[in-house]
Order: structure tokens, then C-alpha cells, then sequence
């Protein structure tokens, strides 16, 4: 809301379920009808949680996504640069990166973010490029 003068931004604290109208989409609203009840907006979807864990289980799997995200770019940072040296076609730089990829595929395997057989698939589709770069 930083668009808004400060006398006009909205308040969400209170009961009042009005309020929850000048929400925007990934704004936090407060509840005060039930003890500890949060309401979360998350990509334009209402999600009322009541039970304290599962306020807890929002905030934790909102963390996790932010560091799977977080390590998905840098997955295809990797794969963009490989490719980017097939393009050019220097075998020493083709090397080097899919070195790179390689293990980034495995480091986001240990993560959890990508299944080993995915990985694998990739790491092969990739060999199989460089290799046919290199005859």
C-alpha cells in the first residue's frame, strides 16, 4: 500500500469483517473473532486458518517454497548457461558447465526440490548435447 497517503491505508486489525474488502491479494489480516485465528491471502485464494499449528504449517510451507523457488532459478541459471556454451560452441567452456549443471541437478535432488529420476533424465539429456557437440 505504499501508493496510498498514510491517512488513508487501511487498518485490518479488529473484528470488523469489512475490513477484509480493501485486502489485497498477499496482504495479512487479523482476526480478532477467535483467539489466534489468522486469515491469509495468498495469490488472490482466501485461506482461513483457525487451528495455531496450522497457522504455523502456512508460515513454514511458505518458507520452504521461497527456498525451493530460490533453488530452481539457480537449476535453470545453470541449464541457461550450458546451453548458452553449446551456442557457442568452445568445447572447454561446454565442459565446464555442464560440470556445473550437473551438480546443481544433484544439489537440488539432496534438497528435495527435484526427484533423482528427473535429475537424471536431465543430466543425461544434457551429456547427450554436449556429446554430439564434441563428434
Amino acid at each position: 500500500h505504499a501508493s496510498l497517503p498514510a491517512a488513508t491505508q487501511p487498518q485490518f486489525e479488529g473484528s470488523a469483517p469489512w475490513l477484509i474488502a480493501f485486502a489485497l491479494p498477499g496482504d495479512r489480516v487479523e482476526n480478532r473473532a477467535h483467539k489466534g485465528a489468522d486469515t491469509f491471502f495468498r495469490k488472490g485464494n482466501l485461506h482461513v486458518a483457525n487451528i495455531k499449528s496450522q497457522i504455523k504449517r502456512i508460515k513454514t510451507n511458505e518458507k520452504a517454497q521461497a527456498r525451493n523457488k530460490s533453488a530452481r532459478s539457480g537449476l535453470k541459471t545453470a541449464i541457461r548457461r550450458f546451453k548458452d556454451a553449446l551456442a557457442a560452441g568452445d568445447s572447454a567452456t561446454i565442459k565446464e558447465e555442464l560440470r556445473v549443471a550437473s551438480k546443481t541437478l544433484d544439489v537440488a535432488v539432496s534438497k528435495g526440490v527435484l526427484h533423482a529420476n528427473a535429475a537424471a533424465n536431465k543430466k543425461s539429456s544434457l551429456a547427450k548435447q554436449a556429446n554430439k557437440v564434441a563428434k
